[in-house]
């Protein structure tokens, strides 16, 4: 079994900040880092403390890895292209009999390079993603991940609180114009985040026109929706996740299948993550675009949703252009 480090610590950077924050489990502060599995039977995990500025100069993340961390096989096969269309075209028999409106399917892939330096890697990370939630996690009980993630999952402050509908991939490298599949895919996720709000009784509920969101060389379609109320935070992420962004519709229907399809475990991939300042100040993410240390290299995990009317070969496309957010990244380190 891996050797993880007694303690955790965090370097994040928020959407659209100029700033990137330390974390280190213990010291006193009052910020608070939670991860969530893509498994809903699985507990969140939480660490406080102080955070301080990021300073790549000072190898913090790479000194915490190597005092701590041994190196580990990859526990996860990588997914072949050929398995990957087989399974993409078994839910879509599913999908064309009616079982399920969408399920999304995901893959893994191993980068086996020599590794990049941790905090090299993240400020890399944080300069070509400047409006993707940016992390790097070493943690006792989940190892050592890190990602660039554009889904926001829960914004909380002051009693308020937005969500969003993403769903939907464009290539903007190989631009086309969006099809009734994406349109279709993007408001069953929609409808069903809708219908979760609605039945914790929010107030003032807002649903903003539908727009595009631009993640690197990604292209997605994005509803924001705001509402209030008086309802804990971790009552509504657990109400939300997982959304159907990640899983499908119906939301029980789809998870059986992904089980049945997938043979590698997701683990924190399709989780949440995010940053609490305190209960009236908090961002949590769908943990997207994200990849796991294996100590000979990262395994990387992407997915895509797929409908009746999807191509087996389209979908492995979309998750090539979505493991290329990071992989494009480790390779010119």
């Amino acid at each position: 079994m891996p050797k993880f480090p007694a303690s955790a610590l965090a370097a994040y950077r928020l959407p659209h900040s100029k700033q990137a924050f330390l974390l280190r489990e213990g010291n006193e502060g009052a910020v608070c880092f939670s991860t969530k599995p893509f498994d809903k039977n699985e507990k969140a995990l939480q660490f406080s403390g102080s955070k301080e500025l990021f300073d790549p100069s000072k190898d913090a993340l790479q000194k915490h890895l190597d005092r701590h961390a041994e190196a580990v096989n990859s526990a996860q096969k990588p997914s072949t292209q050929e398995e990957h269309l087989s399974r993409c075209s078994k839910a879509i028999t599913l999908l064309q009999s009616g079982e399920m409106n969408k399920v999304v399917l995901s893959r893994v892939s191993h980068f086996s390079k020599s590794n990049p330096k941790a905090d090299a890697l993240f400020q890399a990370l944080c300069e070509s993603y400047p409006t993707a939630f940016v992390y790097f996690l070493i943690h006792p009980e989940h190892g050592v991940w890190c990602g660039a993630t554009p889904e926001v999952l829960l914004t909380v402050s002051n009693g308020q609180f937005e969500t969003m509908s993403l769903a939907g991939t464009i290539n903007t490298r190989t631009p086309r114009a969006w099809t009734e599949k994406e349109y279709q895919e993007q408001a069953f996720v929609t409808d069903y985040i809708l219908a979760k709000v609605k039945n914790l009784k929010p107030k003032e509920l807002q649903v903003d026109p539908r727009e595009e969101q631009l993640a690197g060389h990604l292209k997605h379609l994005k509803t924001r929706i705001q509402f209030s109320g008086s309802l804990p935070t971790q009552t509504i992420l657990e109400s939300l996740h997982p959304t159907p962004a990640v899983g499908g519709t119906p939301l029980d229907k789809a998870l059986q299948c992904i089980e049945q399809l997938e043979s590698h475990d997701r683990r924190l991939y399709t989780g949440y993550i995010g940053v609490r300042d305190n209960d009236q100040n908090a961002q949590y993410f769908v943990n997207l675009r994200c990849m796991e240390w294996t100590g000979a290299g990262y395994d990387l995990f992407a997915g895509g949703g797929i409908t009746a009317s999807s191509k087996p070969e389209d979908e492995w496309e979309e998750t090539n252009a979505k493991l290329q957010v990071l992989q494009g990244v480790l390779e010119k380190l």
